[in-house]
């Protein structure tokens, strides 16, 4: 895979990845097959609860929350905001009876989304049947679409919706007068129907009248409406079944318009077709195309996207560039003069993610906020107006959810998360400061890592841990007695370390005691012990930094293990090397390797897991593969015999994300329920026993997981609502429960939650005033927090009433309380006055803030202005 591709991932910070492909890494791995090369069709944004994504429809938008809840405004007459009205929206709104959302995608005058268990709901115009319910009745909130399941991924158009399935086929509804469902028909579909042999495909977009898909190997294929050829296929003629756009190949992603599409290819160059009237096509002129053209002057973008009469692009660097139409603005280039080659979007510079309508366009920044621009006659840009915004201006009343975990690593004996924004916790043992908390001492309860930077991804090791950067930087800390650390040397570190020499990184795994990373050019690098050879540069000596390793140029994704590594290439197959005693290289042998070697039989492979000596692989069809050890059934195939080469977990289908570890494997499923397999000593399989399985079991209680990593004798999931449960040993407070009792049942980690502080509207003199605190999440326990008044300009109590020692309780399960500064005096006027409001929250640990109240003096009212605070 070449660089910009990889760099859109690691801007986009690995999460999404994870959650498409196998989740996030382990002792073991970031899992990332050939279906994370694309660029995803506009409008549409994978990935499970826990990560914010926007789409665009015709004259509307939605915003995928971090809770999985969906958010929309703009036009309503066909009730595609989904709120159950047809009133058009300025502002953002909530989607009725809908949860768990996974992705969503923005029609002409319809929406759909996809939900955790891959089914699919729709909402709005069905007046061709594009709702896929059977009716072509309208619908104000959402429906299920009949006979779908295992959908990876939408694309809404003006009159027809296609899925993504996840054997690689398509099925598409709706209106079809033009062939745009693909079935060799023009009938229209009332539920979906298989477009004609059309196979493993990789994404899909559609926009007005045609559909078009990307397949595995790099290829695009297209069909509907031709009449300005944006087919691609050198004709202006309809096409009933899928055929092929000329000349394309590497393609990584699709960006589908009214009557022109556009591709991303893999040297970061864009190609576009079809009409060009207002020079959508980016090539300097306003000539159809009938074949791909190369946009002009335009390199280094990670993602592509079509609208109505223009197009935009997305730069490695988070700025966006787009062309075409722009009567109203939706250029964003503070203009609105057409533009036949790209131009920048102003003040936009952090974007992770787009989505163009008919005639506007908004963009996620990395911040969790939103912008729009464009037209805006019916509220489209969520702003509260209705006026045109030729730059992008903030989506009102639209802030991520405070709380999230987003990705979870487990190894050894310790556990390590990422909040949203960037922020690391760990906990368990820290006896060579794998926390990272600058202390060795041990932790039942998550603390924050400390002197981390825009952390995107963590791994944990046997004892130590990673983290990349979003600028491509790597750090370790904690063990360092094999040099797996990177920096240089021996020496344990309680708090990262700089990894020499790493400056691109996109993903990387720690091991046992080495650690590897893949880098944005597709090579891999390894550090650490090589006793077996587990670094695969030829040798069996140790290094301190990273090495290259041999022979590996198109890395997908790589898993380091207890002494071997394994790695994921572009055609899907995979390399092993190191130690071999139990056959977990996969390659028919027990001999140890210095070099990869090709795991025997095993191709169409989207994610690889390596555990302490044995290895699992999940294909593209959903389905698992092991090899190696087997003593206490960590191959799932019902027996215990080892095996040197693959194979199949028995009854493993539909796998989301899987992890292989010590001597337990575990996998959650697209439904959301979670299996394991092998030891189950400690209760790390999560049913609630301690016996052994030699298939997989189901874990009790679990059904909204997306993500899964395990450690040597415990398990931790992520679910859907950003909270995390684990299970097994707990000797070191590794299940982050406030406690080192074991469980063999999930049990929620307890977070520190974080407090927030808003006030009330103005009071007249000498009324009181209330103050409502607020955590990010429920309270896992009783939460206290104690409160007092400090004087600042203003005094008590010639100014307000002061408060010592009060306290008031969040109760478990609750999210928020109310505190009462009793009265408001201000006898003597001072110009703006201001005094504290002191909060100490106690769950488990103290943490303690302080809140600024400014009080203005009006002579008829107090206006009470809080500074914005969050508690950490």
């Amino acid at each position: 895979m070449p660089q910009l591709e990889r760099r859109l991932w690691l801007k986009l910070g690995v999460l999404i990845i994870g959650l498409l492909l196998g989740s996030l890494p382990p002792l073991n791995t970031l899992a990332v097959g050939p279906v994370a090369r694309v660029q995803l069709a506009p409008g549409v944004s994978p990935g499970a609860s826990g990560h914010p994504q926007v789409s665009g429809g015709g004259y509307s938008s939605c915003a995928l929350l971090t809770d999985g809840t969906l958010r929309c405004w703009g036009r309503n007459g066909n009730g595609e905001l989904g709120d159950g009205t047809t009133t058009n929206r300025t502002n953002p709104v909530s989607v009725s009876a809908i949860a768990g959302v996974q992705m969503v995608a923005g029609g002409s005058n319809h929406t759909c989304a996809v939900l955790a268990a891959g089914t699919v709901r729709c909402w709005g115009l069905n007046q061709y049947g594009q709702l896929g319910d059977g009716t072509t009745n309208d619908r104000h909130t959402p429906v299920p679409v009949v006979g779908l399941s295992n959908v990876q991924m939408l694309a809404a158009a003006a009159d027809h919706t296609c899925a993504l399935l996840g054997d690689g086929t398509v099925a598409c509804w709706g209106g079809n007068l033009y062939g745009q469902l693909g079935d060799g028909t023009t009938t229209q579909r009332l539920t979906p129907v298989a477009v004609s042999g059309l196979t493993n495909v990789i994404a899909i977009s559609a926009q007005h009248l045609f559909t078009c898909a990307l397949r595995g190997d790099g290829t695009v294929a297209c069909w509907g409406s031709n009449t300005h050829g944006q087919l691609g296929d050198g004709t202006t003629t309809d096409q009933h079944t899928p055929v092929a756009v000329s000349g394309l190949a590497e393609v990584t992603g699709l960006g589908v318009g009214y009557d022109h599409a556009c591709a991303l290819v893999a040297d970061g160059s864009v190609r576009c077709w079809g009409n060009n009237g207002n020079g959508q096509l980016g090539d300097g002129t306003t000539t159809e195309r009938h074949a791909p053209a190369a946009v002009s002057t335009l390199d280094a973008v990670v993602a592509i996207h079509g609208a109505f009469k223009s197009s935009c692009a997305v730069r490695v660097d988070g700025t966006v560039r787009c062309w075409g139409s722009n009567n109203h603005g939706q250029l964003g280039d503070g203009t609105t003069t057409d533009r036949h080659t790209p131009v920048a979007v102003s003040d936009l510079d952090t974007a992770v993610q787009i989505a163009l309508g008919l005639e506007h366009g908004c963009a996620l920044l990395a911040d969790g906020t939103a912008r729009c621009w464009g037209a805006n006659a019916n509220g489209t840009l969520g702003d509260g107006t209705t006026a045109d915004r030729h730059m992008p201006v903030a989506v009102g009343n639209l802030r991520q959810p405070v709380f999230t975990a987003q990705s979870i690593t487990a190894a050894g004996l310790h556990t390590c998360l990422l909040r949203e924004r960037f922020q690391p916790y760990c906990w368990g043992r820290n006896v060579n400061g794998q926390v990272g908390d600058g202390t060795t001492t041990n932790r039942a309860l998550p603390v924050a890592t400390s002197g981390l930077t825009n952390p995107v991804m963590l791994d944990a090791g046997n004892n130590h841990t990673c983290a990349v950067l979003a600028d491509g930087a790597a750090r370790c800390w904690g063990d360092n007695q094999d040099g797996q650390l990177g920096d240089g040397t021996t020496t344990d570190q309680r708090t990262p370390v700089a990894v020499s020499g790493l400056t691109d990184t996109l993903a990387l795994s720690a091991g046992g005691a080495h650690t590897c990373a893949v880098l944005a050019d597709g090579a891999a690098r390894c550090w650490g012990r090589n006793t077996g050879g587990q670094l695969g540069d030829g040798t069996t000596t140790d290094q301190h930094t990273p090495v290259a390793v041999s022979g590996l140029t198109d890395t997908l994704a790589l898993s380091a293990g207890g002494g071997h590594t394994c790695a994921v290439l572009a055609d899907g197959t995979v390399r092993c090397w190191g130690f071999n005693n139990a056959g977990q290289l996969g390659d028919g042998t027990t001999t140890n390797r210095a070099l990869p070697v090709a795991v025997s039989g095993l191709d169409h492979v989207r994610a690889v897991s390596t555990g302490f000596d044995h290895t699992c692989a999940v294909l593209t069809d959903g389905t698992a593969r092991c090899w190696g050890q087997n003593i206490t059934g960590l191959l799932g195939d019902g027996t215990t015999t080892s095996s040197t080469t693959p194979v199949a977990v028995s009854g493993l289908t539909d796998v989301l994300a899987l992890k292989a570890g010590y001597n337990h494997t575990c996998a959650v499923l697209i439904d959301g329920t979670a299996r394991c397999w092998g030891s189950n000593f400690h209760g790390q399989l999560g049913d609630g026993t301690t016996t052994d399985a030699l298939t997989p079991t189901l874990v009790s209680g679990l059904t909204s997981a997306i993500a899964i990593d395990v450690g040597v004798y415990h398990t931790c999931a992520l679910v859907a609502q950003g909270g995390v449960s684990c299970w097994g040993l707990n000797v070191a407070g590794q299940l982050g429960d406030g406690t080192t009792t074991d469980h063999p049942l999930p049990q929620p980690v307890q977070l520190m939650p974080r407090l927030s502080l808003s006030g009330a509207a103005p009071v007249a003199e000498g009324a009181a005033f209330s103050l409502t605190l607020t955590l990010d999440a429920p309270a896992v326990i009783t939460t206290t927090i104690a409160y007092s008044t400090t004087d600042g300009t203003a005094q008590a109590p010639a100014d307000f009433t002061g408060i010592a020692d009060a306290m008031v309780s969040i109760p478990m399960g609750q999210q928020s309380a109310t505190i009462v500064i009793p009265t408001i005096n201000d006898a003597v006027y001072e110009g703006d006055e201001t005094f504290s409001v002191n909060l100490q929250l106690t769950y488990a640990t103290l943490t303690t803030t302080s809140v600024l109240v400014t009080i203005v003096d009006n002579d008829a009212a107090l206006v009470q202005v809080f500074l914005p605070v969050v508690q950490r």
